[in-house]
Order: C-alpha cells, then sequence, then structure tokens
C-alpha cells in the first residue's frame, strides 16, 4: 500500500530496544473502537485520531488526558489518510487539506483551518521549519507529487512529481536526506530543503553489480525502503535486497532470496535485518550482508493457519508478527527461533499496519478499526490465557 510504508519508515521502521517478552495479555480495559491508525505513540504519548472525528490523547494508565473534535469529515475518510505529528509540546492534526495544532499539555485547539495547498496530506513529517510529505493533487490519486512545504502550510517550498504512485513505497527520511523511488527502475537521494538530487541510481544497476541479473517483471521497490545509521537497505521487486551507502549511494551488497517477501522488513539496533516470507524467516547482517539466519518455519505456520506474515516488530528477545487474515498474532524467540505465544483476534488484523512494540507493550490494529494493547504478564494478576 501507498500509504504504509510511508508511515512505517518515519515511526516505526526503526525500533528501540526493548525487553518485551511473551506471555503477554489483552489489555480489554483498553481496546479502543474506530481507530483510524496508530497515530502518535511512544513512551510517554498515546494520541490516536478516531473515525469520528474526534482527536484523544490518553495517559499511561490508559485514562483520557483530553479530547478534541478535529472535523466531522474525517469519519467519510479511508483509514490510511491523515497524520499526526507531536513537536515541541503541539499536535500537528493533518486531514485532506485541513490542519488542526492542539497543545498537548492542555489539550487546546491553537489553530484548526484549511491550508491553501488543496491536496491530500498524507503522513507528513516535520523537518525543521518544513513539512515533507506526499501529496495528490486536484483529487486525482494518479497524480502523487511528493513536497517540502512551510510551517504555515500555505506554499510548497518545492514539489516534484511521482512518474507513477504505486513506485513511491520507495520513500525514506534521514535528517535532511529524502530517499524517493519516483520513476521506474530509479532510486534517488534528495535534499528536503532545496528539492535537489544528492544522487541517483538504476536498481536493475545496482543488481547487476552484485552478479544478480534474474530480476522478475519490473525492477522497482514493492515495500518499505529502511535507513539505518548511514546506510539504505532496498528491497526490489519481491527477491531481491540490495545495501547502499546513504552519502553517495555506491552499492554494498545485495541478495536474492529464495523466498517471495510478503511484508514489510524491520530493523533492530543489533545491525540485523529481519525478513519473513511465504514460511521463511531471514535475518541478515546489514554492514556486511550476511545472511546470519534461514530458518523454515512451514510445519509451523501450517499448524497455527499463519500464511501471509506481516510486518514484525522486534524487541531484545522475541519477533512479533502477524496473520492478518487468520487475525494470529505471534511471537518467535530470537535465540531458539521457537514460537513461544500467540493469540488470535476473531474480527481479524490491519493488513495495513503490522504490530508496533513501544515501550513495554505491543500494539495491533483490527480489521474493523480496533485498536488491541498487550503487556507482560504479571504472577500476581495474571487472569486466563491469552
Amino acid at each position: 500500500m501507498l500509504y504504509q510504508s510511508f508511515l512505517y519508515n518515519f515511526k516505526r521502521s526503526m525500533s528501540q530496544k526493548n525487553i518485551l517478552t511473551p506471555p503477554l495479555k489483552l489489555r480489554k480495559d483498553f481496546q479502543l473502537q474506530k481507530v483510524m491508525h496508530y497515530g502518535c505513540i511512544d513512551q510517554d504519548l498515546q494520541i490516536f485520531p478516531f473515525r469520528d472525528g474526534t482527536v484523544k490523547a490518553f495517559n499511561k494508565d490508559n485514562s483520557i488526558l483530553w479530547q478534541q473534535t478535529v472535523s466531522d469529515e474525517i469519519s467519510e475518510l479511508d483509514r490510511y489518510e491523515g497524520s499526526i505529528i507531536y513537536h515541541n509540546d503541539i499536535v500537528y492534526v493533518f486531514f485532506e487539506d485541513y490542519v488542526c495544532t492542539i497543545n498537548y499539555e492542555t489539550g487546546n485547539i491553537i489553530n484548526k483551518y484549511k491550508t491553501t495547498i488543496t491536496h491530500m496530506l498524507w503522513h507528513c513529517v516535520m523537518y525543521e521549519d518544513c513539512i515533507f510529505s506526499l501529496n495528490y493533487e486536484n483529487d486525482d490519486i494518479d497524480n502523487i507529487v511528493f513536497a517540502s512545504i512551510d510551517k504555515k502550510f500555505n506554499n510548497y517550498l518545492w514539489k516534484r512529481e511521482l512518474n507513477n504512485g504505486y513506485y513511491s513505497q520507495g520513500i525514506a527520511l534521514h535528517n535532511d536526506t529524502a530517499i524517493i523511488n519516483d520513476i521506474d527502475d530509479q532510486i534517488c537521494a534528495v535534499n528536503v530543503v532545496t528539492g535537489t538530487d544528492t544522487w541517483r541510481r538504476s536498481l536493475k544497476d545496482i543488481l547487476r553489480e552484485a552478479g544478480t541479473t534474474d530480476w522478475d517483471m519490473d525492477c522497482r521497490t514493492t515495500r518499505n525502503v529502511i535507513i539505518y545509521k548511514d546506510l539504505l537497505v532496498l528491497p526490489i521487486f519481491e527477491h531481491h535486497f540490495a545495501c547502499l551507502d546513504l552519502k553517495d549511494g555506491t552499492t554494498k551488497w545485495a541478495h536474492k532470496l529464495d523466498v517471495r517477501v510478503t511484508s514489510d522488513s524491520a530493523v533492530y539496533p543489533d545491525d540485523r535485518l529481519y525478513v519473513l516470507g511465504n514460511g521463511l524467516l531471514y535475518v541478515i547482517d546489514i554492514p556486511t550482508g550476511e545472511i546470519v539466519t534461514r530458518k523454515n518455519f512451514e510445519a509451523e505456520w501450517d499448524e497455527l493457519q499463519v500464511y501471509t506474515p506481516c510486518m514484525p516488530a522486534i524487541s531484545d528477545t522475541t519477533i512479533f508478527t502477524a496473520d492478518p487474515m487468520e487475525g494470529m498474532l505471534f511471537a518467535i524467540d530470537k535465540e531458539s527461533l521457537e514460537i513461544t505465544w500467540h493469540h488470535r483476534v476473531r474480527k481479524g488484523l490491519s493488513s495495513a499496519y503490522g504490530p508496533i512494540i513501544v515501550g513495554d507493550r505491543l500494539y495491533a490494529m483490527g480489521y474493523s478499526d480496533e485498536l488491541y494493547v498487550f503487556e507482560e504478564k504479571r504472577k500476581k494478576k495474571q487472569v486466563g490465557t491469552y
């Protein structure tokens, strides 16, 4: 999906270290309904947009800190549209061509208005005094632009068209550099202040340098690109991964995996890339490209009726992932590579969002806009089995 990869790159593809270990229990007292997406979550923040047009902030104990009605129109939006940013104690809420700013401490609306840029604002990210975002012009989903917008949301600082919106899955942001897969077979680094290319590479040339010439169909990034330290990891079509130097785009390594990659991949701060496909788990050392682990899970997944695992969430000890269609969350021990915990959500899980870990909690989006929150079981308060 165009929208999910852009969101993940900025908020979730780089997990923070944590020690979340199964078994987990479901917080039934904090199962939110009609949540549009994960919103903005970190160790101290829980801010979510709801389909009734409200934005709600929750304390760590799950009590409501404040809520504001942003717009009655938001209830008609698709789940992926809109974005929330927390910056310098101000909450920025974007939806369609509307912007609302809220004081985080008080919950009071600072400003709410319609921008003069009358295009969708998708999953905006703030960099210094500008907003970097994906937009589409004139309500035309096939006319995609990526742009830098001034902080008052009234003018483009620059904008560039994407020749085909499908390729815009290859987008990531690091400091003042944006990575864009703007046309077929091209990946480029763009300065977000000026909008000019820092470097540009052909994806086919990248694979040729690594001795790989048997790519399938079009050569493009079909999953989220990942920035890790000074390296850029590219999933190219369905079987290939390449790693480039972020500064100049030179190739470090490339692989063709013997599995169709069915989800976005995840990075953990141990220099490892975790890739899930149909029945297989790969763990790749990012600096060297060495395949550290290749584990076949076909038998275990068949038993649990797991077919298409989504983007994993990684803790110090555990790999968490899910099969959205089957509504199955499960955990794999990083050392033994055994499945140690699973939980089935009867209504199914969202295919747009994988589970995420924030602090000591695991969050999962349901198929029908439910938000599920899991925590480690406490021996004295353990109730039931999940």
